[in-house]
């Protein structure tokens, strides 16, 4: 009996996940499937979707920034929900509710995702002072969104195109 009480127990706490990813949604740590699920695997190569920050240098011209030295201390691994977002650059932006938002809403596990003034200030602040520190301009930062196919084999970049570029002014 005690075998079929922990089957039903283990059943339970299973069901859970697998009623969210159905949902579209899978809560962390990730159950069902392993890290970076989405990346998919086609032919010999693997398509990947990556988001780019740009900064302008002195010399007017835009430049890739290391996201790596401009989130710190944020881990990287987190940096991509923020870019994600596209920083919450454009205040008017509210992304759309997916199932899964709507659930969470419901659930009380999702906040209200607009900013007031005083927060957009202390954004375009904090991103001013990491562009500066970086050696950029502070008046405009870039956002882009490239989709790779990559050969798996040798790493090469085989195609690239840019599904999403905006340009966001800071001042």
């Amino acid at each position: 009996m005690f075998s079929l009480r922990s089957s039903i127990i283990l059943l339970l706490v299973l069901f859970v996940p697998f009623l969210l990813r159905l949902l579209g949604s899978e809560p962390y740590p990730a159950v069902l499937l392993p890290s970076n699920a989405e990346t998919i695997l086609k032919n010999n190569f693997l398509t990947i979707k990556n988001i780019r920050l740009f900064g302008i240098r002195n010399d007017r011209s835009w430049e890739e920034i290391n996201k790596m030295v401009f989130f710190e201390p944020i881990p990287l691994e987190h940096a991509g929900i923020i870019l994600m977002s596209h920083l919450f650059l454009n205040a008017n932006r509210i992304p759309q509710d997916s199932k899964k938002d709507v659930l969470y809403r419901k659930l009380g596990l999702l906040r209200n995702r607009t900013l007031s003034a005083s927060d957009i200030y202390e954004l375009h602040t904090w991103i001013k002072s990491r562009l500066s520190a970086n050696g950029f301009a502070t008046a405009k930062i870039r956002i882009a969104v490239y989709r790779e196919n990559v050969l798996i084999q040798t790493g090469a970049v085989i195609k690239k195109e840019i599904l999403y570029e905006q340009v966001y002014t800071l001042d």
